[in-house]
């Protein structure tokens, strides 16, 4: 599984990267509501899509993408999926907490320990 985890790295560095991205693209743009697209879809859409966060995420996470395909074409999805959302779980809260100012609960490391044994134990059947 080592192999696969490290050949994943440039996914995940990229995915990561891209999501910090987006975030911050939604955050200097405010608040966005279904509301707000429905009656002015040209300015809110327009303010997401020009903002510069939010163009670098769609090109970071397009070059994510590319590696994902390279990761697909070496090893079985049914395995590729487990081993990224144990990951995703293990790692996405220290971004949000380093990158973002997200709060860590203790709550919240608890259920991600218990999905991560469940991936990873799906991970190795």
């Amino acid at each position: 599984m080592l192999p696969l985890i490290v050949q994943a790295l440039p996914f995940l560095v990229l995915s990561y990267s891209a999501q910090v991205l987006m975030k911050r693209g939604v955050n200097s743009v405010g608040v966005i509501t279904w509301s707000a697209i429905a009656s002015d879809p040209v300015h809110v859409l327009g303010s997401l899509l020009l903002n510069k966060y939010v163009i670098s995420a769609f090109v970071t996470a397009g070059v994510g993408a590319i590696t994902y395909l390279v990761l697909l074409s070496r090893h079985d999805l049914t395995v590729v999926l487990p081993v990224l959302g144990a990951l995703a779980l293990l790692v996405l809260p220290i971004v949000g907490y380093v990158f973002l100012g997200e709060p860590i609960s203790v709550r919240r490391m608890i259920g991600t320990v218990v999905v991560v044994i469940g991936m990873i134990i799906v991970a190795n059947s």
